[in-house]
């Protein structure tokens, strides 16, 4: 339940995590940062719009392709990708990755 804000500025997440902290502190807008938990930043739903959309049978969803690898795929991890191109949009999800997190 902490916020995103109390987190990037809690000073032994700055001193044992510094990644983490700039890219919490960097996270969206301060308005969001304040009320934003970092539960809820780290179970955003992916943000392509052929997953939400009923009417494609995405790879994601059990079809037979991902739709975003030859369409419209702004925003989407394209390069030498032969799978879904969906990425997530925590940025604390990234560093909590890289520092060995499961």
């Amino acid at each position: 339940m902490v916020t995103l804000a109390n987190l990037a500025t809690h000073p032994v997440v700055w001193q044992r995590y510094p990644a983490l902290a700039d890219a919490l502190q960097n996270s969206a807008s301060p308005q969001i940062r304040n009320v934003a938990t970092l539960g809820g930043n780290l179970l955003q739903r992916p943000r392509c719009w052929y997953f939400r959309a009923a009417e494609y049978h995405c790879l994601r969803k059990g079809g037979g392709h991902c739709f975003a690898i030859s369409g419209e795929n702004q925003y989407h991890a394209i390069f030498n990708n032969q799978s879904c191109a969906i990425v997530h949009p925590s940025t604390a999800a990234t560093v909590l990755v890289a520092l060995g997190a499961s």
